[in-house]
């Protein structure tokens, strides 16, 4: 198995909106290093609302100081999304995944520069 085979990670959270500061809630779907959200778990094959880029992410940590479920957050060079779970444990799942998410493109480009160093057979 790969690494990022086992980046999967789907349900619930919490979003709060980047100019009205409400929180909705999306089904969202972690697939390797990208995170992609619905409106409804039903339509996954409609456009998706939303797409974060995690591999470009500087950081994903626990944000103890928003009041709010759960919550964590992703930063980017851009933006910082703050996502919020019903559980702690729900919250530190989604964590450990997105820090390993953050890890898969720079693990692959790593693997892959080396790729071409390796003696080819003749």
């Amino acid at each position: 198995m790969e690494f990022g085979d086992d980046l999967h990670e789907e349900g619930y959270l919490e979003k709060q909106g980047k100019l009205k500061f409400s929180w909705k809630k999306y089904w969202f779907v972690l697939r390797r290093d990208k995170l992609h959200y619905y409106k409804d778990p039903q339509n996954r094959n409609d456009a998706h609302a939303g797409l974060i880029d995690v591999c470009r992410a500087q950081s994903v940590r626990r944000c103890f100081q928003v009041h709010h479920g759960h919550a964590f957050e992703i930063v980017t060079k851009n933006r910082m999304h703050l996502l919020s779970a019903d559980t702690a444990k729900a919250c530190d799942v989604w964590v450990k995944k997105l820090q390993q998410a953050m890890q898969y493109e720079r693990r692959n480009s790593v693997r892959l520069s080396h790729a071409h160093l390796e003696p080819q057979p003749s």
